[in-house]
């Protein structure tokens, strides 16, 4: 008798989302299972509510050509006991979780407690899962926000303004990091280091002079800087114990602090541009080596399954220049949270990423390409 498979997409949505999902249903529906999606993720499962995914081929690829997830996600933290005993309602006879340490944490607490046959597939555009070389959805993101970052010094340039780009990231630094390396930001403000606001605008103020006019930062949404005002909401905590931050607070804080600090020691004003990427960086086509993984990873669940490796996540390796999904390491080790700090990819000095975290990245994000902007300054006439 064929088995009948769930699939969840938990957390923020990434590109690549849809692909895996295709994939998945047609390597499962080669093997004569049935295949259903737990709508609004960890939600569905909680209160029982799946769609069939029993989708002719010319469905399979439309939802394999669209981003995002087609059974909907949440961040919801379930009821355990509710999700297993809708395991054996439902008769499903495994679940494929698609998401990041929440959703994986979740994923190897219901099977460690309950024995639901769960595995795992690797999203987050955090880049924060551990065991693997990245995770899906964190290519696209880099690309999506260095290409903002790149663009910005357009406007930044042609205005004499300094062009800040706040982005995704909480607690670690994958994104601010491949984001402002491969954009060529002026400095990088991180996560997970605090520093001073004065001297933040110290190291602004130089990189302004040094543009002759000019300059871009890229800033970590969890960034700790002494002196400005929270951009925490209070007291508001999510469904798994996070602090709620407000990006467009953390863009307007800094905002006034650089115009208040520039005027007090240059005697006017830094006038600037505040850009704040969220959604942004989960919407859009999915970069190719994401789509390509997405793909393969799903066909990884669909083996584990089939060989009953319970409570393991596919993972992303790389062996000299081939980059696949073909391993997978437990549950439980995935989901530690791996930090940029201690891989020396990023300088906590120069506020910039290192030669090795270019090593790390070129073989899924490429070359880095030209500094934006011209290669020259104009010379000024002198008065005769």
């Amino acid at each position: 008798m064929g088995k009948r498979i769930a699939i969840l997409t938990g957390g923020g949505h990434v590109a690549a989302l849809n692909s895996g999902i295709a994939s998945i249903i047609e390597h499962a529906r080669g093997k004569g299972w049935t295949v259903i999606g737990a709508l609004d993720g960890w939600k569905g499962m909680q209160d029982g509510r799946f769609a069939k995914l029993n989708l002719s081929k010319e469905q399979v690829a439309e939802v394999a050509s669209t981003c995002g997830t087609v059974i909907k996600a949440s961040r919801t933290k379930p009821d355990l006991d509710r999700v297993a005993t809708n395991v054996q309602r439902f008769r499903i006879d495994a679940v494929i979780a698609m998401g990041g340490d929440d959703t994986l944490g979740l994923a190897s607490a219901v099977h460690e407690t309950y024995g639901v046959p769960m595995v795992g597939w690797p999203k987050t555009m955090d880049n924060d899962l551990s065991k693997t070389y990245f995770s899906l959805g964190y290519p696209s993101a880099v690309r999506c926000a260095a290409q903002c970052i790149r663009e910005s010094y357009v406007g930044s340039y042609a205005h004499n303004r300094l062009a800040i780009v706040t982005m995704f990231g909480r607690n670690t630094d994958w994104v601010v990091a491949g984001a402002g390396g491969y954009g060529y930001a002026d400095l990088i403000i991180p996560a997970e280091h605090e520093y001073a606001i004065d001297d933040v605008y110290r190291r602004i103020d130089e990189a302004y002079d040094r543009n002759q006019g000019h300059a871009v930062i890229a800033v970590a949404e969890g960034a700790h800087l002494r002196g400005l005002e929270s951009h925490v909401r209070g007291e508001e905590l999510d469904e798994f114990g996070h602090y709620k931050l407000d990006p467009h607070l953390l863009l307007t804080y800094l905002g006034r602090a650089i115009k208040q600090l520039s005027t007090k020691h240059r005697g006017r004003e830094i006038k600037t541009t505040l850009i704040s990427l969220t959604y942004q960086l989960r919407n859009g086509p999915p970069a190719d080596i994401d789509r390509r993984l997405a793909v393969e990873a799903g066909a990884y669940c669909v083996e584990m399954v089939a060989e009953a490796r319970w409570g393991e996540m596919a993972t992303v390796t790389r062996e000299d220049d081939r980059i696949a999904v073909e391993s997978s390491v437990p549950l439980q080790d995935a989901v530690v949270t791996r930090p940029v700090k201690g891989t020396g990819y990023f300088d906590y000095d120069t506020l910039q990423v290192t030669d090795a975290f270019f090593r790390y990245a070129r073989p899924f994000l490429g070359e880095r390409g030209r500094r934006p902007g011209c290669s020259f300054s104009l010379n000024m006439l002198e008065e005769t």
